[in-house]
């Protein structure tokens, strides 16, 4: 977890991560379950992170920065509909 920890906070600037490309970052054979991933994540960073399931993917966003980024886009879509 330490892995993904310093990823998310070195690349806090990014807009979103996929639970996937997260659990790649950790080396050798043994992959975390993403229910496991998720609920560290949460017991980490509490209701600074976004974590929105799919039916095809897991995305991570902080709130601070994707989560705004995400909400705006989605309302903006949802107008122009």
């Amino acid at each position: 977890m330490e892995v993904i920890y310093a990823h998310l906070e070195e690349n806090g600037d990014e807009c979103q991560f996929s639970m996937d490309e997260l659990i790649d970052l950790i080396d050798g054979d043994y992959r975390p379950d993403p229910r496991t991933v998720k609920a560290r994540l949460l017991q980490k960073y509490d209701e600074d992170i976004s974590i929105v399931v799919t039916s095809k993917k897991t995305l991570v966003c902080f709130r601070n920065s994707g989560f705004k980024i995400l909400t705006d886009l989605w309302y903006a879509s949802k107008k122009m509909n």
